[in-house]
C-alpha cells in the first residue's frame, strides 16, 4: 500500500437501502456537488455480489476513485472493505469516501459502523449511517400495504430501523399526501432517525445531505440485536445475474433506445412486482448512460456525454429479480442478442454469472461480541 497514513482520520459515510433505491444516484449527486461547491476530493467504494458492477462504472465515469467490494456485503467482507478504504485513505487522501452498501444489508451497524470505530479510530471518522427510501414503493416495501406483494418487507424494515439518517428518494415522483404518509410510517418505526426528502432528478436537499455527510457529524447509534437468519427467506427468493459484453456500433446508436429495449425485453419474462432491480450501463469514449428498472418503473439514472454512440463500447447488467438464477440469465442473454440484432449492434465477449447468494455471516460482528 502506497502512501503515508493521513494525519486525521478520514471520513466514511455509508450508505445503505433496499435494492432499487437509488443509493448510487445520490452518492453520484453528493459526490459531484461536493467536488463542484467545495473543491472536495471524493472517493467511492462499490459493493455487490459477482464480479462486473454497473455502479463501478457509473461511479469512474463521474471522474471518481473508486474500490469495490464484489461477491457479498460489506459484512462479511469487512477485511476487505478495511483494506480498499485505507488504500483510498492513503494514496488519494480523499475528503470523503462514500461507501454504497449492497441493497439487501441488514447489519450495518453491528457488522460494519461498529468494529470501525472499535478497531480503526487513527484511520476513519464514521459519519452516521444513511439509508435510502425509495417513495415511490415504500409502502408496499414497508409493509404497510396489505395487498402487497412486494419482494421483500422484512429487509427494508430493518434497514430503516438501523438508520441515523433516512433520505427519501425520488420524492419528485410522488404527490405530497403519499410523501407525507411515508414519513409518518418511518417515524412508526424509527422516531429518532433524521428523514430528508430528495431527488436525484430536480437536486432536492442535495446540498443538505452532501453538507451533513462532510460535517463532523459521527454516527453514535448503538446497535441492537437481530437474529439475521429472519431474512435468509427473502433474500433466498432472489436470482443474481451479472452480465457483461463488448459492443461495437458502425453507425451511431440512439444509447437510450438500446438499453430501453434491453429492459422491455428482460422485463416481458416476469411479473413486474418480480423485478426487484435490473440495472444497465453503456460505457464508451462519445456517451455513458444508465438506466434502472424496479417493478415496472423504468428511468434513466444518467447520461453523460451523448445520448448517441458508436463505435466500440461495453455494455453491463446487473439485475436482481425473483427467479431462478438460469431463468434470469437466459431473459438477459436473449434480450441483449435480440436488441442487438434489431439495432445493428455487434456483442462480443460475452460475460455471464447467475447465481443466489449464500447465506451470509458477519465476520466482525462475531468477533467484537
Amino acid at each position: 500500500m502506497a502512501g503515508d497514513k493521513p494525519r486525521n482520520p478520514v471520513r466514511i459515510a455509508i450508505i445503505g437501502g433496499f435494492l432499487g433505491a437509488g443509493k448510487s444516484s445520490m452518492a453520484m449527486a453528493v459526490g459531484q456537488y461536493l467536488k463542484e461547491k467545495q473543491n472536495a476530493l471524493i472517493a467511492i467504494i462499490t459493493n455487490d455480489q459477482g464480479n462486473v458492477l454497473v455502479d463501478t462504472e457509473f461511479m469512474r465515469s463521474g471522474g471518481f476513485d473508486v474500490e469495490e467490494i464484489r461477491g457479498g456485503c460489506f459484512c462479511v467482507n469487512f477485511e476487505e472493505f478495511v483494506k480498499n478504504a485505507q488504500n483510498l485513505a492513503f494514496t488519494k487522501r480523499p475528503d470523503l469516501i462514500i461507501a454504497e452498501s449492497i441493497g439487501t444489508a441488514t447489519n450495518l451497524l453491528a457488522a460494519v459502523i461498529s468494529p470501525l470505530k472499535e478497531l480503526y479510530p487513527q484511520d476513519f471518522e464514521i459519519a452516521p449511517l444513511f439509508v435510502v427510501v425509495d417513495c415511490q414503493a415504500a409502502n408496499e416495501s414497508l409493509g404497510h400495504d396489505e395487498n402487497s406483494p412486494a419482494v421483500a418487507t422484512l429487509i427494508p424494515v430493518q434497514q430503516i430501523k438501523e438508520a441515523e439518517i433516512i433520505v427519501l428518494s425520488k420524492c419528485d415522483l410522488v404527490e405530497k399526501k403519499q410523501l407525507d404518509a411515508v414519513i409518518e410510517h418511518i417515524k412508526i418505526l424509527n422516531p429518532e432517525a433524521m428523514i430528508i426528502p430528495y431527488s436525484f432528478i430536480t437536486k432536492t436537499n442535495v446540498e443538505k445531505i452532501a453538507e451533513l455527510m462532510i460535517s463532523k457529524k459521527t454516527s453514535t447509534k448503538k446497535p441492537f440485536e437481530v437474529d439475521q437468519k429472519i431474512f435468509a427467506r427473502e433474500k433466498a427468493m432472489l436470482g443474481w445475474c451479472n452480465y457483461s459484453a463488448g459492443i461495437i456500433a458502425d453507425e451511431r446508436v440512439d444509447a437510450r433506445t438500446f438499453l430501453v429495449e434491453i429492459m422491455k425485453g428482460i422485463a416481458e419474462h416476469f411479473d413486474s412486482h418480480s423485478l426487484a432491480h435490473v440495472k444497465a450501463i453503456i460505457a464508451s469514449a462519445r456517451s455513458t448512460m444508465k438506466l434502472s428498472l424496479v417493478g415496472d418503473r423504468l428511468r434513466i439514472d444518467d447520461l453523460r456525454g451523448e445520448r448517441y454512440f458508436v463505435g466500440e463500447g461495453k455494455l453491463v447488467i446487473n439485475a436482481r429479480v425473483c427467479s431462478t438464477p438460469e431463468e434470469l440469465k437466459q431473459s438477459i442473454i436473449n434480450s441483449v442478442r435480440n436488441s442487438s440484432r434489431a439495432m445493428r449492434v455487434r456483442i462480443f465477449n460475452e460475460q455471464e454469472v447467475a447465481f443466489v447468494p449464500k447465506p451470509e455471516v458477519s465476520s466482525q460482528f462475531l468477533k467484537i461480541q
